[in-house]
């Protein structure tokens, strides 16, 4: 299967996530599944739009998938956000992660 690529900038060194293996994991997971372009996503509580750079998900989810533990989820995603790298917008069901300068990093023409 033909997924694409991303791109990885060696800024990631400069942030500290080197030292912080499992934080590093996670953000690497949710960039490699951020939406790259807008579309419209199902979800028990209705239709979302997702823009680019988005990734739906929860944290038992992100927990399974990684094999770590919600607490080790819960730690990397407040210090992905302490460090300006996502945004995290919650509901009782889920939560919106957003890639901070997705389109800056991410982009086509570069």
């Amino acid at each position: 299967m033909k997924r694409g690529y991303i791109k990885v900038w060696r800024k990631i060194e400069d942030s500290g996530l080197i030292q912080l293996p499992k934080t590093l994991s996670l953000f690497m997971f949710i960039l490699l599944n951020a939406t790259h372009k807008e579309r419209k996503l199902g979800t028990p509580t209705g239709v979302i739009n997702l823009m680019r750079g988005q990734y739906v998900s929860g944290r038992i989810e992100l927990a399974k998938r990684l094999k770590q533990s919600e607490q080790e989820i819960r730690t990397s995603l407040a210090r992905l956000e302490q460090l300006d790298i996502i945004t995290i917008n919650s509901t009782n069901k889920y939560s919106t992660y957003t890639i901070v300068n997705y389109d800056i990093y991410q982009d086509d023409h570069q």
